[in-house]
């Protein structure tokens, strides 16, 4: 690649170097979250200060000549952090790479030098899932610097590195050639392809299908958790008078040291953890009051070091695995503010076993002590969301104190409250077929969902499509009409670059000339020594060729002189005529070819030779041989040759 020289340089060189065509425009596109930092890399690429009245919402297009060359480069709006909403983003996106016709060569996305920022990573991500996969093999990595100084990257930022390899370019702002080479690389690697707007169009189809497709995982996720609990094998129910217990709750409210309380056995694993210690469903019985009392632990709900949609899926094995179903639901809370989370996981709670639910389900407290000289009651009344809770759950509530496992009494009073509701619901429980029907009616309301996601998502592909076909009837009246421009810019600049190769050469000194006059004096001269020894190696072929024929005439006329025959002569003699003119005419030929004019100037010496062969064949061929030697003869002052 040709390196950047000032014009003044090039004038002391005298270079005579036309400038490179307008087909190897470079299409460049500067992206990143900082907009400062793309217009000073772009006026640093193009070498020019422009103050745009522009918001930079909007794409700006800007050209200049680098080193010889054209370029087009577009500064792209930020897409994460952005004000625009994504109909505009979309449209900007769009606008973008059909600015740069027929295609963008390079994408520069700019990376302050150190760890990524949240701007940078959403920015990459939203231009990889706007652009495609088939984006990164355009795309430059720019880590910014002032200094030729490695620049030392967070984890973040080599793991951003190792995926683009050697798409990568440390920024020095005091030279332009290493990043015009980085973009040559990366074009030349593309075999000279860009990136155009149909593969745009093709990555927001492939988006389209990727919605799709998982939609339709969601539906065969409900599928499988719906057959699970069909085929979930069935346990033997029980004893008259056992209980069944579970216990649900948000990560950390004390579910497992409630159970060990409960059981009055160390069963369930309990940690002082903001994260969820159970992350499967344990089940464990004891004898306690002459009745088997079973306790079912469950995972904690709002925990986000487990996806909700697992965790989903584990609490409902709690019905299979207290068949035939649960006495009493035990939500779990923890004395002290009621919280947004806690209310999420009562929302997810309901969601999972439905409104009937609600007939089977009792408040926990956990850490009583904490009460103090305060009444649970009114710590209930002083919080109108905790109020509502209780009141939603029939009004029926218990306070743990955990730390006091000894005190027997909190265990009693619980199962004590637990048979009134109980015997309030008629001794039965929460059954499977109740939470089959909240399944029925949860997957019909996830179809219906998943159905008006489907329909919308045609609609919008529908919308997307006509308003795709309204932008780029847009955008051919708008490149039609910036191809005007561009080839009347192009008229210009060529004006430009003719008037600026006219002053060059004006320019030109007199010792400039002089050196190339001598240099075509030399070339002169040595055409001249090569034309002559050319005309040399004619002349000596022409005589061994000549030799050649003289010989073979000889042997000729001796078998025709002892076949004795006129009839053969003749005919012998007709045959070598014949040839002879065909080798003559192809000597003639090569002749014209090798130098016919310089073999013309020598046609007396030569012609004397002729006529001493011509004597020659007289003398030895006796009378046939005066006649062949006088063809011969004629022939050959005809040609003009020896």
């Amino acid at each position: 690649m040709a390196s950047c020289i000032d014009p003044s340089h090039s004038r002391r060189k005298k270079s005579l170097t036309p400038p490179l065509s307008m087909s190897e425009t470079l299409n460049l596109v500067v992206c990143g979250s900082d907009g400062a930092v793309k217009a000073s890399i772009s006026d640093f690429i193009l070498g020019q200060r422009e103050l745009s009245t522009e918001s930079s919402s909007v794409c700006v297009r800007r050209e200049g000549e680098v080193c010889g060359r054209l370029v087009t480069l577009v500064e792209m709006p930020a897409l994460y952090n952005t004000q625009l909403s994504e109909e505009e983003v979309m449209q900007e996106t769009l606008r973008c790479v059909s600015l740069c016709d027929p295609g963008v060569h390079a994408f520069l996305l700019m990376v302050h030098e150190g760890p990524l920022t949240d701007e940078d990573k959403g920015e990459m991500e939203k231009i990889q899932r706007i652009f495609g996969s088939r984006v990164k093999k355009h795309t430059i990595l720019h880590f910014t610097t002032q200094s030729q100084q490695t620049v030392e990257l967070s984890e973040a930022s080599q793991f951003i590195t190792e995926t683009y390899k050697e798409q990568i370019c440390v920024l020095d702002t005091s030279d332009i050639s290493v990043l015009l080479q980085q973009i040559d690389r990366v074009v030349a690697q593309n075999n000279g392809s860009f990136y155009t707007t149909t593969m745009y169009l093709e990555a927001q189809v492939e988006t389209q299908l990727r919605y799709k497709t998982e939609i339709e995982e969601l539906k065969n996720t409900i599928s499988y958790l719906r057959k699970q609990i069909k085929i979930q094998a069935q346990e033997t129910a029980p004893g008259r008078g056992d209980l069944r217990i579970v216990l649900l709750g948000k990560t950390g409210v004390g579910k497992s040291a409630s159970g060990n309380t409960i059981l009055d056995k160390e069963v369930f694993r309990e940690l002082l953890s903001s994260l969820s210690v159970t992350s499967i469903c344990q089940k464990e019985s004891a004898e306690i009051g002459q009745r088997w009392i079973t306790v079912i632990d469950t995972p904690g709900l709002c925990d986000t070091n487990i996806p909700e949609i697992q965790v989903r899926k584990e609490i409902t094995k709690c019905i299979t695995m207290a068949t035939p179903g649960p006495h009493v639901f035990l939500l779990v809370l923890s004395l002290g503010r009621f919280t947004q989370e806690e209310k999420e996981a009562v929302k997810i709670i309901q969601e999972l076993f439905g409104e009937e639910s609600r007939r089977y389900t009792m408040v926990l407290f956990t850490r009583g002590d904490d009460l103090r000289n305060t009444c649970i009651k009114e710590f209930i009344h002083s919080d109108n969301r905790l109020q509502n809770i209780i009141h939603q759950c029939g009004d029926r509530y218990h306070v743990f104190s955990n730390r006091k496992t000894e005190d027997r009494s909190q265990v009693t009073d619980l199962l004590e409250k637990i048979d009134s509701m109980v015997a309030v619901n008629g001794g039965s429980c929460y059954t499977n077929e109740m939470f089959q029907q909240v399944e029925e009616a949860l997957q019909e309301e996830q179809e219906r969902i998943l159905k008006e996601k489907d329909d919308a998502i045609e609609r919008k592909k529908e919308e997307l499509k006509a308003k795709h076909e309204a932008e780029m009837e847009k955008l051919k009246r708008i490149m039609q009409e910036e191809r005007r421009n561009l080839a009347s810019e192009r008229r210009e600049k060529e004006t430009e670059f003719l008037k600026r190769e006219a002053e060059i050469k004006m320019e030109t000194n007199e010792e400039l000339k002089k050196e190339v006059d001598k240099e075509l004096g030399e070339q002169q001269e040595a055409f001249n020594k090569e034309m002559e020894r050319r005309e040399q190696d004619h002349e000596k072929q022409m005589h061994k060729h000549l030799e050649y024929l003289k010989e073979q005439y000889e042997r000729e006329m001796e078998n025709i002189r002892k076949k004795g025959e006129e009839k053969a002569r003749q005919k012998a003699e007709e045959e070598f005529c014949s040839k002879l003119e065909e080798e003559v005419a192809k000597a003639r030929e090569e002749g014209k070819k090798e130098g016919y004019e310089e073999a013309r100037r020598d046609a007396e010496p030569k012609q004397s030779h002729a006529g001493r062969l011509s004597h020659v064949l007289r003398k030895k061929a006796g009378p046939v041989g005066g006649a062949v030697g006088g063809a011969f003869g004629s022939l050959l002052d005809w040609i003009g040759v020896d």
